[in-house]
């Protein structure tokens, strides 16, 4: 119905969904109202401080990942609810609601704090979604930093500066399980549930410590109970946490992030349920972390703190300022909930309780207009831009951050059409982000056709760049490079295959004649199945439309395989290195469909390993 709705409007339509998002159709529509979104995790029975870190996470997930899938304009909304039980069950009008609980103010900081970790439209309901409008001190600030109920202050907080980090390290890894883990029903007659339990012998947990268990996750056959996917952690004798994985329908696939902390020593375990139907679900990369922490976003004029967790989170002041060495930091000056809004500076440790966040307001930073001075492929440097290809962006004042933040990837199977503020357009079309500096942005191109020249803008906080015009093409294929002008290649167990000395403190094999390895690069081309740029494969290892030839030492050398590998952009070329060839460094390109690789690589071979 929607690809009608669209083929039949050209696009021109606004559609918005609501309650649970289908990421399926996500990028049919402009996105979701997030239905009484705390009640997800944090049914109106319990107070704030009692809710579930998994489930929170699971929904955050959620909200950042469709605003990453939906068509522009985004409209994603985030409705929080303050219900109780009996308001939720009976719909109790008789109950006077007419001003907010200290839970409602709580629960309304912590849904607003999240809201602002994304860029949707947010907005708290006192009492189901009946409730008549309510100002809360954080809608709106003045110039003093006053809470003033007053429409025109609303964008206090300015541009964001960043997008959501997770403040703490990439945590410790403490188990992971290679391959898949597939739980599946194929009588869709029965009901029943099917259920996995690790083994808590394995991993110890201790007292006190938050971990994460991440994996991903791909619906393989259509789940006959809508919740049906569902992961738990127990032990002695309760259940710590309990989340649902929001995938239904066959080809949904995401990340889930669980995070949980043990209260006590005793046997806890992990368990993966397959409930109450049919149907077939494969997790893989199956990984538990010793670490997780609270959220930090930076906006122009202030930050928010999120703590997402069962336990308090504090801030030490010497870590507040953060990477952009805020300063004159300072809460808001309100009129509800004076132990938090009470005017004034942060300057000691500043610590959450359980569920809660916090705006702080700030000195201004002001972005500087953003400018493009050149375009490249960002594997061999070749200037333009190849269609669904990795391309390197040139210029300045892309971002404040005064670091080379390279830390961002693929999430969900899909790369960002805008990353800490940063969006580009190439031709008129979302480009996908992927790593992103003060003088340097790299991105996976859109479909941009052959042979015309396409306007590439970026934008920011500090508003658009003038386009910069860069070459098209369809191909234009380049190896990534690693130290001395050589190719990323691996051997057939994916240890690399460079010349011993390349990585300092590293002991490296190289290529051997008569060995198959596999060469790693960009730009090679449409696949068949054809991959929409920003997206992961669906299909395994889809080959490239046209046969790519490899010249080692000027010989062309058998091709086994030309694919696009499970990230988006990156391809794999097997080549059999023939036995008769001597050890030596050899001259290496590829061609596919006339285009040549810069023929700057060489490929060591030695015989003795």
């Amino acid at each position: 119905m929607l690809q009608q709705i669209d083929a039949t409007v050209d696009g021109m339509q606004l559609i918005v969904g609501n309650d649970t998002p289908q990421f399926a159709i996500a990028p049919l529509v402009n996105g979701f109202v997030f239905e009484c979104f705390n009640l997800a995790w944090n049914p109106g029975s319990i107070p704030a401080a009692s809710g579930s870190p998994a489930a929170w996470r699971i929904a955050f997930d959620s909200y950042l990942r469709m605003q990453a899938l939906s068509r522009s304009p985004q409209i994603d909304i985030m409705e929080s609810c303050g219900v109780d039980a009996a308001d939720w069950n009976t719909e109790n009008n008789s109950r006077k609601y007419l001003s907010p609980t200290t839970d409602d103010l709580q629960k309304h900081r912590l849904s607003m704090g999240t809201s602002l970790l994304g860029n949707g439209f947010y907005g708290y309901d006192l009492r189901d979604a009946t409730s008549a409008p309510y100002w809360f001190d954080e809608y709106s600030v003045d110039s003093n930093a006053r809470a003033v109920e007053d429409p025109a202050k609303t964008g206090y907080l300015g541009q964001p500066l960043t997008d959501a980090v997770e403040l703490t390290d990439a945590g410790t890894l403490v188990f992971q399980q290679n391959g898949s883990l597939i739980l599946s029903n194929p009588d869709h007659t029965k009901r029943g549930s099917i259920s996995v339990k690790a083994d808590s012998a394995a991993v110890p947990f201790i007292p006190g410590v938050t971990y994460l268990l991440t994996f991903d996750w791909r619906v393989l056959e259509t789940i006959d109970f809508p919740y049906g996917i569902q992961v738990i952690v127990a032990g002695n004798g309760q259940t710590l946490d309990h989340a649902i994985v929001p995938g239904v329908i066959t080809g949904d696939a995401g990340t889930l992030h669980f995070p949980f902390t043990v209260p006590s020593s005793g046997t806890w375990s992990i368990n993966f349920v397959l409930a109450n139907g049919g149907g077939k679900v494969a997790l893989d990369n199956i990984r538990i972390y010793q670490g997780g922490g609270p959220w930090r976003r930076d906006f122009e004029n202030g930050l928010v703190l999120v703590n997402p967790f069962d336990h308090p989170q504090t801030f030490a002041a010497v870590d507040l300022p953060g990477l952009l060495h805020r300063t004159g930091l300072r809460r808001i000056r309100g009129t509800q909930a004076l132990d938090v809004n009470n005017g004034q500076p942060v300057s000691a440790d500043l610590t959450l309780g359980p569920f809660d966040a916090i705006i702080l307001l700030a000195d201004p930073i002001r972005l500087a207009t953003p400018t493009v001075t050149g375009v490249f492929n960002a594997a061999g440097g070749q200037a333009g831009i190849a269609s669904g290809a990795f391309v390197s962006i040139y210029g300045s004042n892309f971002t404040p951050l005064p670091y080379d933040d390279w830390s961002k990837a693929i999430v969900n199977g899909q790369l960002p059409r805008q990353l800490d503020g940063v969006s580009v357009t190439i031709g008129g079309k979302p480009a996908y982000i992927y790593a992103l500096t003060p003088r340097q942005v790299n991105v996976q191109a859109p479909d941009v056709g052959n042979g015309s020249a396409q306007q590439v803008v970026v934008t920011t906080g500090g508003g658009a760049s003038a386009s910069f015009s860069a070459s098209s093409q369809l191909y234009s294929p380049a190896f990534f490079p690693w130290p001395g002008n050589q190719p990323v290649a691996t051997h057939s167990d994916y240890t690399i295959a460079v010349r011993n000395g390349t990585f300092s403190g590293a002991t490296t094999v190289p290529a051997k004649p008569g060995e198959v390895i596999t060469l790693w690069g960009t730009g090679f081309g449409p696949t068949n199945p054809a991959v929409p740029a920003g997206q992961q494969p669906t299909v395994a290892a889809p080959p490239t439309q046209s046969p790519v030839t490899v010249s080692l030492g000027g010989v062309n050398v058998p091709v086994l395989g030309a694919v696009l590998s499970g990230y988006a952009a990156v391809y794999q070329i097997a080549i059999q290195i023939p036995a008769s060839m001597q050890d030596g460094d050899y001259p290496i390109f590829a061609t596919v469909n006339g285009a040549q690789s810069p023929p700057t690589f060489s490929l060591t071979l030695r015989r003795a390993q």
